[in-house]
């Protein structure tokens, strides 16, 4: 069962890592982010797309998103190389929502 509240909003929020472990460089066309019901958390990254990564290393960015209720969801976020198919892959780590009170 989920609760929903009248003064309580639930955040989810975290990060994104990408690497690349190749010794070329990589172009990515975009990272989304998609939590289960639907619900998109735009991935700040702080580059714009396409975007280069370079071989050996790492590109994080953050999300967060307003949730509902407190039901338990899967995050997905996706890489998108150029003219590659996109890879799914878990997030680097997982924050539980939370309650915010008077929002």
């Amino acid at each position: 069962m989920c609760y929903t509240g009248p003064t309580i909003s639930y955040v989810v929020e975290g990060t994104i890592t990408v690497h690349n472990p190749g010794p070329g460089p990589a172009t990515i066309e975009s990272i989304t982010d998609v939590i289960s019901g639907g619900i998109a958390a735009e991935p700040q990254c702080g580059v714009t797309f396409p975007y280069t990564l370079a071989g050996g290393a790492t590109l994080t960015c953050t999300y967060k998103a307003t949730l509902p209720n407190d039901c338990k969801r899967v995050n997905t976020a996706t890489v998108t190389p150029v003219g590659g198919d996109p890879s799914p892959q878990p997030p680097a780590s997982t924050s539980p929502a939370r309650r915010m009170r008077g929002r």
